[in-house]
């Protein structure tokens, strides 16, 4: 009897851990459904708080690719040109914000990084509720690269009385 039931909750366990694997995989295609084309990139990370007016750029001073068998790869960029790649299309999918949200602290504070991110937010929710294409992509991307930011480096960048934590409490409670 004691044998049964230890298998059982073995076959419980790896079922939990399926399914978290599964839920994380979802949370990841979430994410990635809000994701800009890379041609337009250049001018996302060129656009300040006032307004965005995202055009299709083969700016390599911005970023720059390489291609093999098909498949674009980001090679190199500018700190600018990097933080904006966190809305490119296939980012979550490729791992690409998570392993920006280890590194950025090399070349960008997180205050200049949560300002991008809340600028980016502000520039399109100006144009009101009636958001499409890639305004509606800039919008959702940007709320969830908060949601992933802060869920994934609390303890790092979002400590009790930091400034860092009293921005964005300040821009959620008064722009979201």
């Amino acid at each position: 009897m004691l044998v049964r039931l230890k298998a059982q909750q073995e076959e419980q366990r790896s079922r939990v851990l399926f399914l978290e694997t599964v839920k994380k995989y979802l949370e990841v295609l979430s994410v990635e459904q809000w994701g800009l084309e890379a041609s337009v990139l250049p001018s996302l990370a060129e656009s300040g708080a006032a307004g965005l007016e995202l055009q299709s750029s083969l700016d390599s001073s911005v970023l720059s690719f390489s291609c093999s068998d098909g498949k674009s790869t980001l090679q190199l960029g500018s700190p600018l040109g990097l933080v904006a790649h966190l809305y490119a299309r296939n980012a979550a999918l490729d791992g690409y914000i998570q392993q920006f949200f280890y590194t950025f602290r090399y070349f960008c504070s997180a205050d200049d990084l949560l300002r991008f991110i809340t600028d980016k937010f502000m520039s399109v929710a100006r144009e009101g509720p009636d958001l499409s294409g890639d305004s509606l992509k800039v919008f959702h991307r940007s709320l969830d690269l908060l949601l992933l930011w802060v869920s994934g480096s609390k303890a790092v960048d979002f400590r009790e009385r930091s400034s860092v934590l009293q921005t964005l409490e300040h821009f959620i409670n008064t722009q979201v």
